[in-house]
């Protein structure tokens, strides 16, 4: 009997529980004095950091399960404790987008938090294949290598939320829904070591 070598990125997917997906949509506010599109590569007009230790009292029960699929992904007894470098706050509309990027951290994260309410009949009404509207895309690898699993898209879904290592290629397409799709995006790394 034969079995699966696991080779690539680790993209970890899990649930919020709608009571803290509520508790960080509190977070989350249009605060001219904290814009972090100087700092980002989206086409998106309102992106704005929010407050990381409020956002980590929220993380903490998550990030148990992250622990145990990383040691499982990379075999190894423990993960490496991880610190928040940044967090951040996207509020999307229909025909913004997020290019394909990578961020600067050991590991990044997306959660959302909000869905526009058209988007879900936008998605079964689109003809296209291999993305959607408003979904998020990783690309691992040159796409055209045959018998290869290369990429992975995501409609995401209200508390759905990503851990993925920062060097992962990412990015989301634009949709036409009114309303706005919110996300909070958050970068770990690992501290150094002396």
């Amino acid at each position: 009997m034969g079995y699966m070598i696991y080779s690539g990125p680790l993209l970890y997917r899990s649930k919020l529980d709608l009571k803290d997906v509520k508790t960080l949509l509190s977070f989350c506010k249009k605060d001219k004095t904290k814009e972090a599109n100087f700092k980002l590569v989206g086409l998106i007009k309102d992106e704005y950091d929010i407050d990381q230790h409020k956002f980590k009292s929220v993380l903490n029960k998550y990030i148990g399960s992250f622990n145990t699929a990383y040691q499982n992904w990379y075999q190894v007894e423990k993960t490496p404790q991880m610190e928040v470098s940044d967090v951040w706050v996207n509020y999307m509309k229909a025909g913004e987008c997020n290019p394909p990027h990578m961020h600067d951290a050991d590991f990044s994260s997306v959660f959302y938090l909000k869905i526009p309410r058209g988007l879900k009949k936008e998605i079964q009404d689109c003809k296209a294949s291999l993305s959607w509207p408003g979904a998020i895309q990783f690309l691992f690898n040159n796409p055209t290598v045959p018998n290869v699993i290369n990429s992975y898209h995501h409609a995401p879904e209200v508390g759905d939320f990503f851990i993925f290592p920062g060097s992962l290629m990412h990015s989301v397409n634009s949709f036409r829904s009114s309303g706005d799709r919110i996300s909070i995006a958050a970068n770990f790394v690992f501290p150094k070591k002396n």
